[in-house]
């Protein structure tokens, strides 16, 4: 039972959100048009404060680890390797190889993080899990354009990918927050304060924009290819990583960043990146909503059969 306990607590605030955004969205208070200028402020304005607030909020050391890095890292890129030759004897279509290979790699590890994390282990989960932002946006965005370009025939310089990661908000505002951490500067009160309550709206709207634009009507004609997406990205991929950070040692905190890092649904900006790539744009959208509502149930098994073995 508490271990039940322990996942509802964590997920169910999810649903909530989720559910009330496509409430207001069907209850014709927002519009698409609107939705886009938000998330476009969510992301270039909140975001960054949320970073920065969670870096420098944190008392204490984070347990981040260069063993944590080099296990994300390299398992990305074996995963992606294995995709790569797995995926195209499945799949017999270009455009759809690398928006299927995209799908399953690519979480939306920025917004399903942090609350998961600050429910489950508070602050500490908190702040390590804004540090992982410099290790999952350079991986998913670098990862995303070399796959997509491989399969989709877009072309992408190496300069506009290390111009997009270097400007990229959550980026900027992960960076800033160290550098207020590592000097020991500290804002005033009545400064910190305000920022403190901005960052704190951050995740409910983000949540509810999610909620709100979502179609379900998309998830249709590719019936086949998301059942597929969904075993692998939600399931398969999530039981081979514990299998093998259990083995390394990652339990607690550590293991769950590698599952949210690993296991999150399929970030909602893989499906701009496809379009502009040649890629299946209607396919990564319905992948994207397919793998965020299956999401909050495979997540919440996955809390309760890890709090069950000992594992969180």
């Amino acid at each position: 039972m508490s271990s039940f306990i322990i996942a509802a607590n964590a997920v169910v605030p999810f649903m909530i959100y989720i559910l009330f955004g496509m409430i207001i969205r069907r209850a014709s208070l927002v519009d698409g048009p609107f939705l886009t200028k938000l998330n476009k402020l969510l992301f270039k304005a909140f975001f960054p404060l949320l970073m920065f607030r969670n870096i420098t909020g944190i008392e204490g050391e984070t347990n981040f680890s260069l063993k944590m890095v080099l296990f994300a890292v390299l398992g990305m890129l074996l995963l992606i390797g294995l995709l790569m030759i797995v995926i195209p004897r499945i799949e017999p279509e270009d455009s759809r190889r690398g928006v299927i290979i995209q799908a399953i790699f690519r979480g939306n590890y920025a917004l399903f993080s942090i609350p998961l994390t600050t429910s489950l282990f508070g602050a500490e989960g908190t702040a390590l899990s804004s540090l992982m932002m410099l290790v999952s946006i350079p991986m998913y965005n670098i990862m995303a354009v070399v796959v997509l370009s491989v399969f989709g025939g877009g072309k992408v310089s190496p300069g506009k990918i290390l111009k997009d990661i270097a400007t990229n908000p959550l980026i900027d505002g992960v960076l800033a927050g160290l550098l207020f951490r590592l000097t020991g500067l500290h804002l005033p009160a009545a400064v910190s304060s305000p920022i403190a309550a901005l960052a704190a709206c951050t995740t409910p709207m983000a949540l509810c924009v999610l909620g709100a634009r979502m179609q379900l009507s998309s998830v249709r004609g590719n019936r086949k290819t998301i059942l597929l997406v969904l075993a692998l990205k939600l399931a398969a991929v999530p039981a081979l990583v514990t299998v093998c950070a259990v083995a390394l040692g990652f339990r607690g905190l550590p293991w769950f960043i590698l599952f949210v890092y690993f296991g999150a649904p399929t970030a909602v900006s893989s499906v701009s990146m496809a379009e502009n790539m040649g890629g299946d744009g209607e396919l990564a959208g319905e992948l994207v909503v397919a793998s965020t509502l299956a999401s909050i149930f495979s997540i919440f098994l996955w809390i309760v059969a890890a709090s069950a073995l000992g594992i969180m």
